[in-house]
């Protein structure tokens, strides 16, 4: 179980699994507007997610 802890808390492992899931969410949304909405809400998350990678590495 740790080693599975470990691996999910990679930030791109984490950014991966999200672009996973908002490919497979827009698939399935047959309204292709909200889908859009989807992905700009996760590109946003995504962003997040990185820039508190950038602030690891410079510490």
């Amino acid at each position: 179980m740790t080693a599975i802890k470990r691996y999910l808390g990679s930030i791109q492992i984490q950014s991966a699994l999200l672009w996973a899931a908002a490919i497979l969410g827009f698939s399935l949304i047959p309204n292709k507007e909200n889908g859009l909405m989807l992905l700009i809400s996760l590109a946003g998350f995504h962003v997040v997610l990185m820039s508190r990678l950038g602030r690891k590495k410079s510490c």
